[in-house]
């Protein structure tokens, strides 16, 4: 089989991933292109179905509506391809006002991009409801793992 590798895209991981304003992440070939996909699968009636990689089938009903079904704590994952080595270490914080008064979001970084698929791991360790009412994240782990989690599945919907 051939290698599916994406047309070139316009992200690159420091467009993805310097959101930091403190500066306390480290980023390594922020020039690098990536391209993170949702995959695809044909039903057994011909129709598209999106694919999600979850440790619940809650995540993955989260991830697969773009966070419009109730949040909850756990992971996803996702593939993205990278054209090159690139890395983001670190770790974010900043405050946040939410009807309880402030709130710390905090995120961690271990990615290491190699040249083509990588798995990039995003947990949600803690949520707090925001003014609009929705959910906001307050703790996540963003990492890449090298084999598919024992404990996550793949859905779709």
């Amino acid at each position: 089989m051939e290698p599916i590798v994406p047309p070139p895209s316009q992200q690159t991981v420091s467009r993805t991933f310097d959101t930091c304003r403190a500066n306390t992440v480290q980023i390594v070939n922020g020039s690098i292109g990536i391209t993170p996909i949702v995959p695809l699968a044909l039903s057994g009636d011909g129709h598209e179905r999106a694919l999600a990689i979850a440790d619940s089938a809650e995540m993955a009903v989260w991830r697969l509506n773009h966070g419009q079904a109730p949040m909850i704590k756990g992971a996803h994952l996702q593939l993205v391809y990278a054209e090159g080595e690139a890395e983001i270490q670190g770790i974010c914080s900043w405050e946040i006002l939410v009807p309880l008064g402030d709130a710390e979001v905090t995120v961690e970084y271990a990615i290491r991009f190699r040249p083509g698929w990588n798995l990039i791991r995003n947990r949600i360790v803690d949520f707090i409801e925001s003014w609009s009412g929705a959910y906001q994240e307050t703790y996540m782990i963003i990492d890449t793992v090298g084999v598919l989690p024992e404990d996550v599945a793949w859905f779709s919907q």
